[in-house]
Order: structure tokens, then C-alpha cells, then sequence
């Protein structure tokens, strides 16, 4: 698994700004988030610091603001003591509670001498890490890229793969006008989000809804068939294969793959001259909503629909 990070810049603008506001820390916004943890730095403030997880966005709430207004006299040297381990980020939640203009004086202060950005939000401080933590878990989950086309058939989130010049794309665009809902194309990112299910969706915002058809070039799908026939991302349960006639087997057409440890089914479809491979796929996440899929009826249910297909 990669290990990856996201700078706390791109955060804010892509996700806190809509909870927080910036108290101080600007020039800090270079710094980068590595873990999706989060930590309460209580036993810091009280100058315990040995294990101190530096590498976390700090949470102060109402609990970290009464101690610091009950030790006043030590508020100064605790709040330093925090920005000093310059962790990547400060966020002080419930703003308007339990707080004095001195408290927020020195925060935007230490903020700022050490460049460390440092949020206000409103919210509490159970909903502010909730919210951050699966913002981050999304964020940091490990990624892999896959070549082919990511589709949403009735539900069932398919990967649609084969070597070149195999029609997949030609397939995902008579799904769209079926009424199936388009990810990605060529390039698909599969994360380990949540922890125990895989997401799929594009690599780069900006390739986002393109789809590059043969003899005609890449085309919008929103432009074309509405938001309604696009999904900006969907859970990954089964891959779809095309494959030559020639190589294609009744009793092996189905395998599994494993991303991150987690098995998947993969479908194998044979090409023939005039056969709707958009018609397949739809049989296949039929059978594959199913159930059983190690039962010796999902395999002949699935090929009893590509027989009616020859």
C-alpha cells in the first residue's frame, strides 16, 4: 500500500472551508496532513510530553480551553508548548464556548509564529472529528490504478477491462443510453475506502466525466445525456472482460481479483460480430446481484444469458 499525504492547503479549500475559518497560521499552509488519526493534546497542554503525536491535527475544545482558562497563568507557556511540536494543523471547536478573548489572542499569536495554520469552527468537537476523520480516511486511503472503464449497472459498480480496440468504450456508451450511470474512463482509481470496500472513481478532476470514443474523439457525457447519466464515484464489486471468442471458455469465465485483500468477482464475455456487449454486462451484474457467487447456478445462469446472446 502507498503511503500518501495531502497539504493542508488543498484540505482547507476542499473541505474545511465550508466548516472553518482561518485564525492564523497562513503561511503554514504548506505543511501536509500524512495520517487520518486526529489527537486532543490535553495531557501536552498540561506539559506532559512524551509520545506526543506531533504528526496529528490537534483538536482543541471546551475540555482543552477550561483547563487552560482554570491555569491562567499558565496558558501562555502551554498553548506554546503545543505550536512548538508544530503539528500540521490546529482546529478549535464550539469557538464562541468556553472561551476568552486572551485564549484567542494567543492561538492566533502561536499561530502564526510558527506557521502553523489554525481553524475555528462553530461545530462541536464530536462532530468536527468525526466529519475530519472521514474526510482523511478518504483522503489517505491507499490507491491503484486500473486501465478501463468504470460503470454503474443497476446498482453493481463494473470494471470494464480488455485489451485494446475490445469495444469497452462502445460498451459504456450504449450502457449510458440504457440508462446506466458513467465514472471513469481509461484511467480508474481504486481506493481502500471505507476500510473494509473499495471506491472507484477518476484518477484527475479534470478528466472527470470523459469518455473517448473511436472515430469520434473525447466527449463530455454531461454535455450530452445530462448529470443524471454520470456518478462521480462508486463502490468497485465486480470486473467485467472482454475476450476474443477464441479464448473464451463456458467453464472458466469466472475468476476472482483482489485489490488491497479484498476478492472480487471477474466476469469473462466472449466478442462476437453482432453480439450487444452492453446487453452482457447488464446480465452479468443481474446474476451478480444474485448472490451465491461460488454456486454452480451463478455460473450457468450467467451462461445462459451469453448462449442467448450468440
Amino acid at each position: 500500500m502507498n503511503s500518501r499525504s495531502i497539504e493542508v492547503r488543498r484540505f482547507f479549500e476542499g473541505f474545511l472551508k465550508k466548516y472553518c475559518d482561518v485564525l492564523g497560521g497562513n503561511k503554514g499552509f504548506w505543511r501536509r496532513i500524512t495520517v487520518p488519526d486526529i489527537s486532543r493534546p490535553g495531557l501536552l497542554l498540561a506539559g506532559f510530553e512524551e509520545e506526543f503525536p506531533a504528526e496529528r491535527v490537534q483538536i482543541i475544545g471546551i475540555t482543552e480551553r477550561a483547563y487552560l482558562i482554570n491555569k491562567q497563568n499558565d496558558d501562555d507557556e502551554s498553548i506554546k508548548r503545543l505550536y512548538s511540536k508544530e503539528p500540521p494543523a490546529v482546529i478549535i471547536t464550539s469557538f464562541n464556548e468556553k472561551n476568552t478573548e486572551r485564549l484567542k489572542n494567543l492561538f492566533s499569536y502561536y499561530s502564526e509564529k510558527f506557521s502553523v495554520p489554525t481553524f475555528s469552527t462553530e461545530m462541536s468537537t464530536t462532530r468536527t472529528i468525526s466529519l475530519i476523520m472521514d474526510r482523511l480516511q478518504y483522503e489517505l486511503a491507499p490507491v491503484i490504478y486500473e486501465h478501463g472503464v468504470m460503470v454503474d449497472v443497476f446498482g453493481v459498480g463494473i470494471l470494464l477491462k480488455g485489451k485494446s480496440a475490445m469495444g469497452k468504450s462502445e460498451c459504456a456508451l450504449e450502457l449510458i443510453r440504457r440508462g446506466h450511470r458513467f465514472i471513469a474512463d481509461d484511467l480508474v482509481a481504486i481506493k481502500l475506502y471505507p476500510a473494509d470496500a473499495l471506491l472507484a472513481e477518476p484518477p484527475r478532476e479534470k478528466v472527470r466525466y470523459y469518455l473517448e470514443i473511436k472515430g469520434i474523439g473525447i466527449v463530455h457525457i454531461p454535455s450530452i445525456y445530462g448529470f443524471q447519466a454520470v456518478k462521480p464515484s462508486t463502490s468497485l464489486d465486480c470486473v467485467v472482460e472482454f475476450v476474443p471468442m477464441e479464448e473464451f471458455s463456458y467453464q472458466d469465465n469466472i475468476e476472482q481479483v483482489s485489490y488491497f485483500g479484498i476478492k472480487i468477482p471477474k466476469f469473462k464475455l466472449p466478442i462476437t460480430p453482432g453480439k450487444n456487449m452492453a446487453v452482457l454486462v447488464e446480465s452479468a451484474a443481474l446474476v451478480y446481484k444474485t448472490g451465491d457467487l461460488n454456486s454452480s447456478r451463478f455460473k450457468e445462469e450467467l451462461n445462459r444469458m451469453i448462449k442467448e446472446q450468440e
